[in-house]
């Protein structure tokens, strides 16, 4: 039978102090927060992993940077994914690899998925010129860079030189 736990206040989390070892501050349905013997409070949610079934904790953030309040919404949201069967750390990596690769997405990748899609809507001859234009004049320069690291002032200062 689960234990009821009595809520944080924050009067009671302004006032934890540190101990000489690590302690945890419970708030209820898995949100705690960890007293570090430096003194350091940051947030973590305790739960049981859909993918694995072992209890698991992830953390939220530090307070008072993430308010009681703010931790008690994540908790929320967090316990919103465990019943939907997914685990919040694998949803995590996930979003983040997703991230990092639509940031590293190349310019010539990204430029030959906008031919792909202007091909459609263009006269051929018109497809034409303007692949050429950027395959000679902007692709040797840019063709590897990583989208989201190009700016418009780049491009201009690349067009104005042809």
């Amino acid at each position: 039978m689960a234990r009821i736990v009595k809520p944080l206040s924050d009067k009671q989390i302004k006032e934890a102090k540190p101990k000489a070892k690590d302690y945890k501050l419970t708030d209820g349905d898995g949100l705690g927060l960890i007293v570090s013997k430096t003194g350091r409070k940051r947030w973590v949610f305790a739960f049981i992993s859909p993918d694995t079934g072992k209890l698991n904790n992830t953390g939220l953030g530090n307070y008072p940077v993430l308010s009681l309040a703010e931790a008690r919404e994540k908790r929320t949201e967090l316990k919103k994914l465990v019943m939907r069967g997914i685990d919040p750390i694998t949803e995590k990596k996930r979003a983040r690899a997703q991230r990092i690769s639509e940031h590293n997405r190349s310019f010539e990748k990204v430029f030959n998925e906008w031919l792909e899609f202007e091909a459609k809507s263009i006269l051929p001859q018109t497809l034409k010129t303007k692949r050429g234009r950027i395959e000679n004049h902007v692709m040797p320069i840019l063709k590897d860079r990583g989208i989201k690291s190009i700016t418009h002032g780049e491009i201009a200062d690349i067009l104005k030189e042809t």
